[in-house]
């Protein structure tokens, strides 16, 4: 087994779902602020240009619903680190590790003197005193019967 650490590669889509969701959320921002800069300037000097009030308000939802996918992805990049610091972590838990903690005589051959035959038998010999006899079958209760009655069974006829 190799002592050596496993390369980490870089993980290039996690990388980009970083850089992409900072550009989406930068340039949500840039939007948003251009279009809220362009409605005060058209509240502020009076004008009666409807076609660049709706314009300046569907700038503002442009940028903040790119705000919300740039948040969006960095939530997605986080959760796709803690899932493989997790694997990770997982990984590591089964590996052998390679601490000496009984001495340094664990990997020494241990040869024995004693052939099989010379070697004290150990197995003991337990007689049972108690005989187990087979039970009586248990009472099987029969069931009952219903009562006879005369009475008819409702039908919607009657």
């Amino acid at each position: 087994m190799s002592r050596t650490p496993a390369s980490k590669s870089a993980n290039l889509p996690v990388i980009l779902l970083w850089i992409a969701s900072l550009a989406v959320g930068a340039v949500g921002y840039l939007v948003m602020t251009s279009s809220i800069a362009a409605q005060t300037d058209l509240y502020t000097t009076g004008s009666q240009d409807v076609g660049a009030m709706l314009t300046g308000q569907s700038g503002v939802t442009l940028g903040t619903t790119l705000i919300g996918v740039g948040v969006l992805g960095l939530l997605l990049a986080l959760a796709v680190h803690a899932h493989n610091f997790a694997l990770a972590q997982a990984q590591a838990a089964l590996t052998l590790d390679d601490f000496d903690d009984f001495g340094a005589d664990d990997n020494e051959l241990v040869h024995s003197t004693i052939t099989p035959e010379e070697a004290p038998a150990e197995a003991h010999v337990v007689e049972a005193t108690e005989v187990v006899t087979a039970e009586a079958p248990a009472p099987v209760d029969e069931p009952a019967e219903a009562p006879a009655t005369d009475e008819k069974p409702a039908t919607p006829a009657s």
